[in-house]
C-alpha cells in the first residue's frame, strides 16, 4: 500500500530534485565566472607627471627636469632612443642612478628634481656627431605607456660663433623698425621683445615668447630695410632704385625650452604684395652653438622672392610654435635674427703691422678651482707680454675677456716686472653636471713707444678636467 503512495507522487519528487540540481550548477558557474574576473590582474595606473628636456650634444647629455605632478619612483621608468638604425633603452636602474635627489634619498622622482644622463657613457650614443633624427621616448614601464615623446632633427654642430656682421659680397642686418611680442605663458607671464633683443649674437639679451597649444600667438619683426639703414651698415650702391637682388637670406638663433614642441615656423611677408613664405623651424640641418652653458639653434633659408629694394623695405617676419599640451611654461629665447642682403659692402683695410719694437703676448695661462661645496667654480687667467727678445715687459696694458661658460671683460691690466698681469679672475660660475669651458682672450695690449704685433692668444680649461 505504501509502495503505491510513492509511485503517486515521483513526479512531485523529480521537479525539487530538478530544481536543486540546477541551483547547484548556477552557483558553480557564477563562482567560477567571479573566481576568474577576481584573478584578473588591474591595468597599472599611469602617473600624471610634467617635466621637460634639454639637450647638450657638445657634452652628449640629456637633463629631464621634474616640473610638476606626483613624485613617482623612478625605476619605474625607462627612456628610449631611437634612431633610424639603432634603438639605445636606459632602465630604470640606470636613471635612478643618475638622480639629483633633493628631498631626501627616496627613490622617488619628486618636484624640482633633475636627471642628468650622459648619452655616450651610458649606451654608446654620439650626440654630436650623429647624422640621423633622434625620437626620444619616456615610458611608464607597468602600463607601457609613453608618457612623453619628443623628436630631435640630425643637426651639425659648431663650436664657433657664427658671424653677424659682413660676409664676401654682401652684410648681416637685424630688425630696425618693431619688435613685437603677444604670447602669456600658461602662469601668466608676458612675453617681450625688443629691438635691442635681437641685434647680437650672445650679448645676454633675447626676446621671450611663450607659446601655445593653438599656436595662436607669435614674435613679430618689422626690419625697415631702406637704402640710409643699409648705407648705416656699411652698404654701398651703383644704382640702389635698381638694384636687382639675388642670394638674399634669413638667419635666426634662438634657444628653446625643450624638444617637445609640435613644430614651429618662420614666416616671411611683403606688406606691399601682402604675398608670404613659411619655412620650418626645428628641422633637419639646423646648427648647433653653445654660448655660456646654454645651447642656441641656428637656422638659415634662402630668400628667392625678395629680388627687389622694395622687397627689402616691407619685409617682415613672423615666428610662430605650437606645443603639445598647456601643462608647463615653453619658451623660446629669440637672440639674434637677420636678413642677408649681397650688395657692395665698405671693407676696411687690413691693419699694418708697424715696424721697429714690437711686443707680443707670450702666454695666457688658465686654471680653475672649486669652492662652495663643489658647486661653484672660479676660472683665474694670467697673461705674459713679452718683448721682440722674448724679455718680459713691465707696465705693459692689457685687455680682454671671458667666455665659455660665463663672460666677464677686463681693460687695461698692468703687467709686472716679470711680464705678468695680475690674476684675471672669473669667479663663483654654477655647476650641476657635465663640463664646463672656459677661456679667456687677449684682444689689446699697448705699451708705448713699443707696438703691439695685433696677434691676438687666448687661453681655455674645462672643468671638470
Amino acid at each position: 500500500m505504501y509502495s503505491k503512495k510513492f509511485i503517486h507522487n515521483e513526479c512531485a519528487v523529480s521537479e525539487v530534485l530538478g530544481e536543486v540540481l540546477l541551483t547547484i550548477v548556477i552557483i558553480i558557474v557564477m563562482t567560477s565566472i567571479g573566481t576568474f574576473v577576481l584573478s584578473e590582474s588591474k591595468p597599472s595606473e599611469v602617473p600624471h607627471i610634467d617635466f621637460y628636456e634639454q639637450l647638450d650634444p657638445f657634452n652628449d647629455t640629456v637633463v629631464l627636469f621634474n616640473n610638476g605632478g606626483k613624485p613617482v619612483p623612478i625605476k619605474e621608468f625607462k627612456l628610449v632612443l631611437q634612431s633610424d638604425s639603432t634603438e639605445y633603452v636606459i632602465n630604470g636602474e640606470n636613471l635612478s642612478s643618475k638622480l639629483t635627489e633633493q628631498c631626501g634619498d627616496n627613490g622617488y622622482w619628486d618636484l624640482g628634481e633633475y636627471i642628468s644622463i650622459n648619452v655616450s657613457e651610458m649606451c654608446g650614443l654620439d650626440l654630436e656627431n650623429r647624422d640621423e633624427d633622434l625620437t626620444i621616448f619616456f615610458i611608464h614601464t607597468p602600463s607601457k605607456q609613453v608618457i612623453q615623446k619628443s623628436f630631435i632633427p640630425s643637426i651639425y654642430l659648431d663650436d664657433e660663433i657664427p658671424g653677424e656682421e659682413y660676409d664676401e659680397g654682401g652684410i648681416w642686418v637685424p630688425p630696425q623698425l618693431l619688435a613685437l611680442d603677444n604670447s602669456t605663458s600658461t602662469k601668466s607671464v608676458d612675453g617681450s621683445a625688443c629691438l635691442d633683443d635681437v641685434q647680437k649674437i650672445d650679448d645676454d639679451k633675447y626676446t621671450t615668447y611663450y607659446p601655445n597649444n593653438a599656436a595662436s600667438t607669435c614674435e613679430y619683426f618689422e626690419f625697415g630695410l631702406n637704402k640710409s639703414v643699409l648705407e648705416s651698415f656699411g652698404a654701398t650702391f651703383l644704382d640702389y632704385e635698381h638694384l636687382n637682388i639675388s642670394g638674399a637670406k634669413i638667419k635666426v638663433v634662438y634657444a628653446k625650452h625643450d624638444n617637445s614642441f609640435r613644430w614651429g615656423k618662420l614666416e616671411v611677408r611683403d606688406q606691399t604684395s601682402g604675398t608670404s613664405c613659411e619655412h620650418v623651424l626645428f628641422d633637419k640641418n639646423m646648427k648647433m652653438y653653445n654660448y655660456n652653458g646654454i645651447t642656441y639653434i641656428e637656422d638659415e633659408f634662402d630668400l628667392p622672392y625678395i629680388t627687389t629694394t622694395e622687397d627689402l623695405e616691407n619685409l617682415n617676419v613672423s615666428i610662430f610654435a605650437k606645443i603639445p599640451g598647456n601643462g608647463h611654461m615653453h619658451y623660446i629665447h629669440i637672440d639674434y635674427i637677420a636678413v642677408y642682403i649681397p650688395c657692395i659692402v665698405k671693407k676696411s683695410p687690413a691693419p699694418v703691422v708697424p715696424q721697429g719694437d714690437l711686443i707680443h703676448i707670450g702666454s695666457v695661462n688658465v686654471t680653475t678651482s672649486v669652492n662652495g661645496g663643489g658647486n661653484k667654480v672660479t676660472a683665474t687667467a694670467v697673461v705674459t707680454i713679452l718683448d721682440n727678445k722674448d724679455a718680459p715687459v713691465e707696465n705693459a696694458e692689457v685687455s680682454g675677456n671671458w667666455s665659455g661658460a660665463a663672460s666677464k671683460t677686463f681693460d687695461k691690466q698692468k703687467t709686472d716686472d716679470e711680464g705678468r698681469t695680475d690674476p684675471l679672475v672669473l669667479k663663483n660660475v654654477d655647476y650641476n653636471s657635465g663640463t664646463l669651458t672656459f677661456t679667456f682672450t687677449v684682444n689689446g695690449v699697448t705699451y708705448p713707444p713699443y707696438t703691439w704685433d695685433n696677434i691676438t692668444k687666448a687661453g681655455t680649461v674645462k672643468y671638470p678636467l
